[in-house]
């Protein structure tokens, strides 16, 4: 299949979704005056948190960046890479944002299918510290919403419901469900 690779910023589509339904790389380029781009990327549709991510993306990006900034003399005053671990911005030059784009998606699945491979070999649903890929630690969760009122749980379940929090953390769901259930509340009595 043949995946949109990239958009420009003032592109209308919903090109976060997009991604996420398809597990890809969402990269947009934002133009930056005539002469330079920033290019934005962000690893999060490539797992939803359904898993955990064994390599750290932004790690093998910035040396290339940094190679890219050397080789193509990229002012120090517009040099910039702003980012971590699954996501970044980084400046270009204009004239090679597009292709740059479609080779950090090209290298992004690249990194996918290695980190997929890694996961496999040793798949794991919480990490050392208790935290789960959603990223809260699971035994902390469960003890805050047993503390909670009847009223307050409901209160934060409907607002994460209504937020659209739960779309990509179906775990917490489940935890606030398995709670309002534990206590014999019955949803439907307080949808509006």
């Amino acid at each position: 299949m043949e995946y949109k690779k990239y958009i420009f910023e003032d592109s209308k589509e919903n090109h976060w979704d997009y991604c996420c339904e398809n597990y890809i790389p969402y990269i947009v380029i934002y133009k930056e005056g005539k002469e330079f781009c920033k290019l934005d990327f962000d690893t999060f549709p490539l797992t939803r948190n359904e898993r955990f991510t064994i390599i750290v993306f932004g790690e093998h990006i910035l040396p290339l960046y940094e190679f890219y900034g050397k080789y193509n003399n990229v002012p120090r005053k517009k040099y910039s890479y702003v980012g971590g671990g699954s996501c970044a911005v980084m400046t270009v030059f204009a004239k090679d944002a597009e292709l740059l784009a479609s080779q950090l998606f090209d290298f992004l699945m690249v990194l996918k299918k290695i980190d997929q491979e890694r996961f496999n070999d040793n798949p794991f649903e919480i990490d050392d510290r208790g935290h789960n890929s959603e990223g809260y630690n699971v035994e902390e969760m469960k003890t805050t919403l047993k503390e909670m009122s009847n009223d307050t749980l409901i209160s934060m379940y409907q607002v994460m419901e209504i937020n659209g929090n739960f779309k990509y953390r179906p775990r917490e769901r489940l935890l606030y469900e398995s709670e309002i259930s534990s206590r014999n509340i019955n949803l439907t009595d307080f949808k509006n």
